[in-house]
């Protein structure tokens, strides 16, 4: 009788499970043969996570509460690595997550290396954790090794490599730098549809935040097509009152506010603002924060005065849920300092843009795209409620910020560089060309 290898493969990525045999131990010059496949696995074991995720988010679970129990009971768990800190995430003990990260990360990287799957693993769920915190230099940091480190140990297109680009997109975003936030966003959602299919769910939220890149680009063209793509397979998937489907739902809206139909987006974010405060998420989770935030700048964009009670509802919850540096907060913040500048409420609006500014700072550094496109929207108010010094001396902290971090021949650098020449030929004149900006929404 012959001495037989049989070699089995699972199905992974866009590649087939085989099933092979080899009589290579007694025929000469024999190879590997295939002689069939595998099926692709079942649909209740692909969509297992995303089934837990989302009786999770809905309320119908008890998890939080018999992980909360376990960590009580059993304080020694704490030393069981990242599985120990994820159990502080779902318990919603963030500090204690991150100390048990850290130490995880320490001792695998010291043990195994810094490339060792494990270590990398762990340093993107810091990355992740850190983004959740509204930390996002540091997010970056944690989130650029670890994609380096999975590019290196497995592929470029694995599927660990391409949730990485994904979540550090993500943090560009949350930075405005949209041209490095494009190119991974493209290829997550390049790999993922390849990988996966365009309707897998991973795909759609891939899609549905590249989405939100565009629209920040104002390639809202793009930007509706692949959050209406997104929105319709969430919906198919998970059904209407999933958050993850009111979530696409809000960012859809949004694009259409961007698009020039307010009216569209208002729509939209109420429906969604209704499925949230129906849902266990009730009124006060982040989700539900962010959609009041996108309805008050839609009503905004009509002139409605509810625009400054959904900001200020907005605002509230921020504070409370995520503290008052948090990027969600202060673009809130920046959102009613644009509120109060269009009803002419000066001193309002320069205090929302200062607060906004110093928080960035903070939480950024000086001359980071957001504290600069803060602080000229504070020089641009000074300069119009008669404070043409302040206003000046802000213009040129900002356009030597631009300079650097943008180019001299940057659009946004010419502007602050036009308004710096203005003010410095007639500080009188200021006022009025700054009134004449606001009218037509260049400020």
């Amino acid at each position: 009788m012959k001495d037989l290898d049989v070699v089995v493969s699972k199905p992974t990525g866009h590649y087939s499970g085989v099933v092979q045999y080899d009589y290579g131990k007694t025929v000469s010059g024999s190879v590997f043969e295939q002689t069939g496949s595998l099926n692709k696995p079942p649909s209740v074991l692909l969509t297992a996570i995303a089934d837990l995720e989302s009786n999770h988010l809905l309320g119908n679970t008890q998890i939080p509460q018999f992980l909360t129990k376990i960590l009580d009971d059993y304080p020694d768990l704490e030393h069981g690595g990242s599985q120990a800190a994820s159990v502080y995430l779902a318990a919603n003990k963030s500090a204690a997550a991150e100390t048990v990260f850290q130490r995880a990360l320490r001792t695998a990287e010291t043990v195994r290396g810094p490339n060792d799957t494990s270590a990398l693993e762990t340093t993107f769920n810091l990355g992740v954790l850190y983004r959740t915190q509204g930390r996002l230099p540091e997010a970056e940091k944690m989130l650029t090794r670890a994609l380096h480190g999975f590019e290196k140990t497995l592929a470029p297109d694995h599927l660990s490599a391409l949730r990485t680009a994904h979540a550090l997109a993500l943090v560009y975003k949350d930075q405005s730098k949209l041209a490095q936030a494009e190119t991974l966003g493209r290829r997550a959602v390049t790999g993922l549809s390849s990988a996966l299919g365009e309707s897998d769910i991973q795909t759609a939220y891939a899609m549905r935040d590249l989405g939100l890149i565009y629209r920040d680009e104002g390639k809202t063209a793009d930007a509706a097509r692949l959050c209406h793509a997104a929105f319709t397979t969430l919906q198919s998937a998970l059904g209407d009152g999933h958050p993850e489907t009111l979530i696409a739902l809000r960012d859809l809206g949004s694009v259409r506010g961007y698009s020039g139909n307010p009216m569209r987006a208002e729509e939209m974010c109420r429906r969604a603002l209704e499925g949230f405060e129906r849902s266990p998420l009730g009124a006060d989770h982040v989700a539900t924060l962010l959609t009041v935030d996108y309805l008050g700048v839609a009503l905004h964009s009509q002139g409605k005065a509810e625009a400054e009670t959904m900001l200020g509802r907005a605002l509230a919850g921020f504070e409370t849920r995520l503290g008052a540096d948090h990027v969600f907060t202060l673009n809130t913040v920046i959102h009613l300092g644009e509120w109060y500048s269009s009803r002419q409420d000066l001193d309002a609006a320069a205090r929302m843009y200062r607060r906004a500014a110093t928080g960035f700072e903070r939480t950024m550094g000086p001359r980071h795209v957001c504290t600069l496109r803060t602080m000229n929207k504070l020089a641009f108010v000074y300069a119009q409620c008669g404070r043409p010094q302040e206003a000046e001396t802000i213009y040129r902290k900002v356009l030597a910020g631009f300079e650097g971090t943008l180019g001299r021949h940057n659009a946004e650098t010419q502007l602050v560089a036009t308004r710096l020449r203005v003010l410095e030929l007639d500080p009188e004149s200021s006022s009025a060309q700054v009134t004449s900006e606001i009218s037509t929404g260049t400020a």
